[in-house]
């Protein structure tokens, strides 16, 4: 399920509480624990704050920066995968959320990153 901010503050006072991070900016990519003094500016391209039931993305679209929250519902059916990003150190859980067409037919509906494992 999505649900999109009104107040970009009040979803970063969420992420700040989220374990993991990637960040995106124009100069660098972190990615790890989250950073408690994380402030979007003007190089964010895009961050996600994630644990294993929801993230909450913030997403720079022209210059307006935007928040949404994608969380885990009760019968959610997905797929889930593991991607290496130092090598074999560590890896980015993916869920990769399921919806059904109406045929019946699955398909990816979205993407939510879950966790990683490997140390942070």
């Amino acid at each position: 399920m999505v649900k999109e901010y009104e107040n970009n503050d009040t979803a970063l006072a969420e992420a700040l509480g989220k374990p993991y991070a990637f960040i995106y900016r124009l100069s660098d990519v972190y990615r790890g624990k989250t950073p408690q003094d994380f402030v979007p500016d003007k190089e964010l391209m895009e961050a996600h704050f994630f644990d294993g039931k929801e993230e909450i993305r913030f997403i720079n679209a022209d210059g307006v920066l935007r928040a949404v929250k994608l969380y885990e519902e009760a019968d959610e059916k997905y797929l889930e995968r593991k991607y290496d990003i130092d090598g074999d150190r560590r890896k980015l859980v993916v869920r990769q959320i399921l919806g059904t067409d109406d045929d019946g037919q699955y398909y990816v509906r979205t993407l939510r990153m879950s966790g990683m494992e490997g140390g942070v």
